[in-house]
């Protein structure tokens, strides 16, 4: 079982956490946090084991049921039967030919985005906050693959302002050790 400190850090740099397991305990490893028992699977090819060819074999887990409010019923918080139809139904978007005919309208995205770097670099901007600029071009990417439509500027602005705060609660969610955030009415 890991510490109060271990959970602590754990629970404040996750990724740097699991690197460090990682690479001190090899590709599976097993450490508990409170009552929950955790396996982090690193190595790719034992993912796709988990995940894909034996995934009967494992469930997703009370973190993402309690995240299921938030982020509904669809493939990342369902499982069994219902997550089985639901991927055979998604399946055909995810097909090779339908990935390459999206390729496109990707590299379109990126150089929009390209381009408005070079117009703030311009201006004077040197900086700039990365993981929302990956945010607004994943955003952008989604809308005209799935809705045959990009964002407006404000609805741009609208969602990617909106997106760090459901992700926030969907990670609190998913790793409270108690569950007082489903119970209080916020």
């Amino acid at each position: 079982m890991l510490g109060l400190g271990s959970t602590l850090r754990l629970r404040n740099n996750r990724l740097n956490s699991f690197l460090a397991m990682r690479n001190q305990y090899g590709d599976v490893v097993r450490f508990q946090v409170g009552k929950r028992i955790i396996h982090l699977v690193s190595h790719p090819d034992l993912a796709k084991y988990v995940l894909q060819d034996n995934n009967h074999n494992y469930i997703k887990g009370r973190g993402l049921e309690k995240a299921r409010s938030l982020l509904g019923e669809g493939l990342l918080t369902s499982e069994g039967d219902f997550w089985r139809r639901q991927r055979r139904l998604m399946q055909p978007a995810f097909h090779r030919q339908e990935i390459n005919a999206f390729l496109p309208l990707m590299v379109e995205s990126t150089n929009k985005m390209l381009e408005r770097w070079r117009t703030l670099q311009a201006s004077g901007t040197t900086t700039l906050e990365v993981a929302g600029e990956m945010m607004r071009l994943t955003l952008e990417v989604v809308s005209r693959t799935l809705f045959s439509t990009g964002l407006s500027p404000q609805e741009m602005d609208v969602v990617a302002e909106a997106m760090p705060i459901v992700l926030r609660e969907a990670n609190l969610r998913i790793t409270s050790l108690l569950d007082v955030r489903e119970k209080l009415p916020i």
